[in-house]
Order: structure tokens, then C-alpha cells, then sequence
């Protein structure tokens, strides 16, 4: 913990009280009003601010009373909209059942599943699963139904919108990546709506070891991207916690992530999460050096949830190899253009009805860049490659999917 502020030391704190690895024990009297605010306000950047303010109640003596208000405000805005997702998810669980299309919950109620207090994981959107031989007829249903088709379809999702609650209909699993290693984890993940459970709420949650794959993947996903929160390390870390001693682990997913190249990052993954909130940390994932787990933690902590900490080093992301080979600046740049390429359709729909416009409108998006980046209204991207590089140094130790390439 010595590579931490204090205020980063307590936030912890609170979150292991919350999930149940920590007697409390920390002094929190060492707190000024200060720090008291910089806490809250990163158990809202690492969207834990429910987990975080939950325990903090009990504390409430060494909280300055404006604080403290400020939070109770943040965490009931977040528990009203939590309240409104689940309804939203279980009135579209009852439509697909009620017309017998199967399905599962990605990400939010299946990671809750294994909180100690599930009511206390923040929920953003709902991500479900639709084998592809139902999913024109569920997008036709949830039409019906009054819901509304955003125009950014993407390659991974159908986006639609009800009652202020965004719902992805994912036709593919995110984060699983190209080569033999994505077809590795499709053909492990591909009957994800047979292997499922119910809930208390009767909503379909994903199998442990299919759920053990997605939440890795899309740590994966978000880690070597934008950024990954104090909220991803959590849905691993409990999961873990209450899993580890599990058969499907050694049956299942421990050879499959090293199958696949991805069983150093689930290894650092959880003793990260065993050093930082107090999980397990079954014995194959010892060997990761402490010094490792700590250059991601500080990686963590420095982009949030998302990256919404810092933009630069965010969008530094979008400019790091698919492998463990460092990338020239010119190298950069290319990846850069082939995301914008990628996502030209999805951002500008009128592309798939007039094709003809998609080199114009390519152009536009570059220029309308570089100038939005000479006002300082967009990340630079000489200051991003630079961040790119040292992320890269990072996570090039894991040399993702290369095993099973």
C-alpha cells in the first residue's frame, strides 16, 4: 500500500468493508475534510460510490457534515437509478420469456450476483445475450413493445432505448478477440443461454465459469482501452472470493486461460485484487510480481471508470498494439485511423443507405479533430502516444492471446 495517497488507502478501506474482506480497522481519523472530499469524489470516478458510502455510514463522525450530505446525495441518485435499471431489465425479461426467447444477462446483474450485497454495484446500462437465430425477431418484439432502436449500431450490439434506460442487445460477445484465441473463447462461450441460471428475481444470469470469461475479457477490454475502474477489479475480486474453491476452475477455466494466453492477466488480475480488497488468492495466481500488480493499480487509479480521470491518457488506448510489440508513433496514428474507419458506419448511420459518402465524411472527422485538438478541446494526441507507451510497457508483460495464437 506505500504507492498510495491516504485517500486512495481509505477508499479501499471502504470498499473491503463493503464487500466483507476488512474488520474496519483502519484509522479514518487521519482523514481532513480534504481528503474526506477527494475520497468521495473517486468512489464516483471508479463508480463505487454506493459500495464506498455504504460503509462509510459507519464513520460518519469523522465526516464533515457538507460531505457527508453531498455523498448521501451522489449515492441515493445512484441507488434511484439502480432501482429504475433492474425494473427496466426485469419488464424486458418478462417480454422475451413470455415469447420464449432465450436469453442472459451480461455484466451488471450477473456481476452483482456475487456481492455480498449485490443492491450496493453501481449499474450503468443492460447488456444481454440473444443467440443470433432470435435476434431479428426480439429487435422486431422489443419494437412492438415501445422500445426505440438508437441509430449506433455497432458490430458487437443493437442499442435501444425505454423509459430513459439504455438496453444492448449483443449479438456477439465483447472482448473476445480475433485469431485462434477468440475462436478458442466463442466456442467456450457460444451455448451461454442453455448454461444459465435464475436469479431471486427470476432474470437469467450467466453460468460461473461462461460469467468467469466474460468479466475477464472485459476487464481485458477496458484495461488495455479507455481505462478500467475500481468497479471491474471488484466484479473480478468477488467473483474470486466467492467461486475460488469451485471445480470449474481447474476443470474449466484455468486451462482455458492458458489456452488462450489470458491466464498471467487473470493471475495479476486477482492478487491485485487479494493485495488491494482483502479477496483470496488461490495459489495459481502467486506468481505475478508484486511490483507488476502495483504499476496496474496506480494505472487504475490514475484513468477511473472508463478514463474519465484523465482523457489523454485514455485516448492513449485507442493507440496501443493488439500485441506486446511497441507501436512507432506512425504505427499509431494507423491504428487511430483504423478505429475511425471501424466505427464510421456506426457513428454516422446515413453511410449505410449512400456508401459514396463514407471517404467525405471520413475526412471530416479527421479535420474536425485535428482542430478541435489545436483548441485543447480534444485529447492531444502527441501527449496520448506518450501515454500509450507507458500502458504498453505495462501490459505487454501479459502478452495477451499470444499463446493462443
Amino acid at each position: 500500500m506505500d504507492n498510495l495517497t491516504l485517500q486512495q488507502q481509505a477508499l479501499l478501506e471502504l470498499i473491503k468493508i463493503g464487500i466483507g474482506t476488512s474488520d474496519g480497522s483502519f484509522d479514518f481519523s487521519r482523514l481532513s475534510d480534504e481528503d474526506w472530499e477527494e475520497v468521495m469524489n473517486e468512489s464516483r470516478t471508479q463508480a463505487v460510490v454506493l459500495l464506498a458510502f455504504d460503509a462509510a455510514k459507519d464513520f460518519v463522525e469523522n465526516i464533515p457534515n457538507d460531505i457527508y450530505v453531498k455523498w448521501l446525495g451522489y449515492a441515493t441518485k445512484t441507488l434511484t437509478n439502480n432501482l429504475k435499471v433492474l425494473n427496466e431489465q426485469k419488464a424486458l425479461s418478462n417480454v422475451l420469456e413470455v415469447n420464449k426467447i432465450p436469453y442472459v444477462i451480461l455484466k451488471g446483474s450477473s456481476s452483482a450476483y456475487y456481492y455480498p450485497n449485490p443492491e450496493n454495484r453501481s449499474y450503468g446500462d443492460v447488456d444481454f445475450f440473444i443467440d443470433a437465430i432470435y435476434q431479428n425477431k426480439a429487435i422486431q418484439l422489443l419494437l412492438n413493445e415501445g422500445y426505440n432502436i438508437l441509430p449506433e449500431e455497432s458490430d458487437w450490439h443493437y442499442s435501444l432505448q425505454k423509459n430513459g434506460v439504455i438496453f444492448e442487445q449483443h449479438k456477439k460477445i465483447c472482448g473476445v478477440p480475433k485469431g485462434n484465441a477468440g475462436t478458442i473463447f466463442e466456442a467456450f462461450v457460444k451455448n451461454c443461454t442453455e448454461n444459465c441460471f435464475k436469479d431471486v428475481n427470476d432474470i437469467s444470469l450467466l453460468a460461473p465459469s461462461v460469467h468467469g470469461v466474460i468479466i475477464l475479457l472485459h476487464s481485458i477490454h477496458h484495461l488495455v482501452g479507455f481505462g478500467m475502474g475500481l468497479r471491474h477489479l471488484c466484479d473480478w475480486g468477488c467473483f474470486v472470493q466467492r467461486t475460488f474453491d469451485n471445480t470449474f476452475w481447474d476443470n474449466e477455466l484455468l486451462p482455458l486461460f492458458q489456452k488462450s494466453g489470458t491466464l498471467k492477466f487473470a493471475a495479476t488480475l486477482t492478487k491485485i485484487s487479494s493485495i488491494y480488497l482483502g479477496t483470496t488468492c488461490p495459489c495459481w495466481a502467486e506468481e505475478p510480481s508484486y511490483a507488476l500488480c502495483h504499476e496496474v493499480m496506480r494505472d487504475i487509479f490514475s484513468l477511473g471508470n472508463f478514463g474519465r480521470k484523465n482523457k489523454e491518457k485514455s485516448f492513449g488506448g485507442l493507440m496501443m498494439p493488439s500485441n506486446s510489440k511497441k507501436l512507432t508513433f506512425f504505427g499509431k496514428i494507423i491504428s487511430l485511423f483504423k478505429i475511425l474507419w471501424s466505427t464510421n458506419s456506426m457513428m454516422y448511420p446515413i453511410i449505410r443507405r449512400f456508401p459514396f459518402l463514407f471517404p467525405f465524411i471520413m475526412i471530416w472527422r479527421v479535420s474536425k479533430y485535428c482542430f478541435m485538438m489545436l483548441i485543447g478541446k480534444r485529447p492531444s494526441i502527441f501527449k496520448s502516444s506518450k501515454y500509450a507507451d507507458e500502458r504498453n510497457k505495462i501490459y505487454s508483460n501479459f502478452n495477451l492471446f499470444e499463446q493462443g495464437e
